[in-house]
C-alpha cells in the first residue's frame, strides 16, 4: 500500500513535466529516472530534492519545498 501511494505521488508530480515536453524516444527512461530520483529524495527526507522533481503546476499550488513536503506528509502518511 505504501509503495502505491509513493508511486502515485511521484506520478502526479511528474505528469505536468512529461505532458509539457515533446515526445522523444528516451522519454520512458527519463521518466523512470525522475521517479526514482524523487522516491530516493522522499526516502532520504530531502524535501528540496523531492520538490525539484515536481511539475510546474504542482509548484504553483505548493510554492516552496516546505509547503510541498507538508502536503506530502499530511496527505500521504506512508511517505
Amino acid at each position: 500500500m505504501a509503495r502505491r501511494l509513493i508511486m502515485l505521488m511521484a506520478t502526479v508530480a511528474l505528469t505536468g513535466m512529461v505532458l509539457a515536453s515533446p515526445a522523444r524516444a528516451d522519454d520512458a527512461s527519463d521518466v523512470q529516472a525522475a521517479i526514482s530520483g524523487q522516491l530516493e529524495a522522499f526516502r532520504s527526507d530531502d524535501g528540496a530534492g523531492a520538490y525539484s522533481y515536481a511539475a510546474p503546476n504542482i509548484k504553483a499550488i505548493f510554492p516552496s519545498p516546505q509547503i510541498f513536503m507538508g502536503m506530502v506528509r499530511s496527505g500521504y502518511d506512508p511517505v
